[in-house]
């Protein structure tokens, strides 16, 4: 065989085992699938990145869901810390991360999804059993804080140096120098306090409480969450991109799967990764919203 033939067989299967294309003698590189980079960080139970529950935190699990969905792209998966993320937003095309919370700040340098997901804000945490009492301080079903921090007769704790919302914030601004409610520097210890009855009631999410509890190899059901007066306690999530044309184009695809998708019982068939970490009187809230607001459809 000539030598200069068989140089250009070699090259030939070469460019072609290298993802080459030829056509009409020219070779054409093949287009790979563009790679969606999905920025995670260690906040359990959203994100759980060691231990025995790695990898099943709420919301990568709900990104998980998505992703199979969206064969159309690579998905790698990153740690970063909040700041990190955010700067990634602003620093690279293919940037997305779930469960974000929508502002405009954000909006100036994130390409945000419909509303994709629906969560709760700081509540009243109290013991199961002690529902009764607190129903001298409800209000349409809801605590009224005003009265609660009034009582002398309840104990209550929050931790130091944190904000809760609004609502919460003001009223231990307002009540924790004369009132039975006192300052911990330790969320656990709060949540250890709750739990061997020392103090009453706190404040928290339902999914933090819940992941202590379970953490620590308590019952999470004797716990319920209580919704605060006047306070909008229901926080919509979404997915959110690099504020590029790759970016629009994968919250485009987002969207469609969220508008496209099939509804279990009303609420998409992932909210149920993030209603299991919720108390029962939390999901059912949470799920009666969903159907209220129609996401999904």
């Amino acid at each position: 065989m000539n030598f200069k033939i068989l140089l250009l067989i070699v090259f030939l299967y070469n460019t072609i085992n290298a993802s080459n294309i030829i056509v009409n003698d020219k070779i054409l590189q093949k287009e790979e699938k563009p790679t969606i980079i999905w920025a995670i960080h260690d906040f359990p139970p959203s994100y759980i990145i060691d231990g025995q529950n790695k990898g099943k935190g709420m919301q990568e699990l709900v990104l998980k869901w998505f992703a199979n969905r969206l064969p159309q792209y690579q998905h790698k998966i990153e740690i970063m810390t909040f700041q990190e993320l955010h700067n990634s937003f602003k620093k690279y095309e293919n940037i997305c991360s779930a469960g974000l919370f929508k502002n405009p700040t954000r909006e100036k340098y994130i390409s945000f999804s419909k509303t994709a997901m629906l969560g709760l804000s700081s509540q009243i945490i109290i013991s199961k059993y002690k529902k009764n009492i607190f129903k001298d301080y409800m209000v349409n079903g809801a605590i009224d804080l005003n009265k609660l921090l009034n009582n002398k007769n309840l104990t209550g704790a929050f931790e130091e140096s944190r904000s809760y919302t609004k609502i919460i914030d003001k009223y231990i601004g307002k009540y924790n120098k004369n009132s039975n409610i006192t300052k911990i520097s330790s969320k656990d210890k709060i949540f250890i306090m709750l739990e061997s009855g020392d103090i009453d009631y706190t404040f928290g999410s339902s999914t933090e409480a819940t992941y202590f509890f379970r953490k620590q190899n308590i019952q999470d059901s004797k716990f319920i969450t209580l919704p605060i007066k006047d306070d909008d306690s229901f926080r919509r999530g979404y997915f959110g991109c690099s504020l590029t044309p790759k970016g629009k184009n994968i919250i485009k695809d987002i969207n469609h799967i969220i508008k496209t998708m099939n509804l279990e019982n009303g609420i998409p068939p992932y909210s149920k990764y993030r209603l299991n970490w919720l108390d029962e009187e939390a999901a059912n809230r949470v799920e009666n919203k969903i159907r209220e607001l129609k996401i999904g459809k």
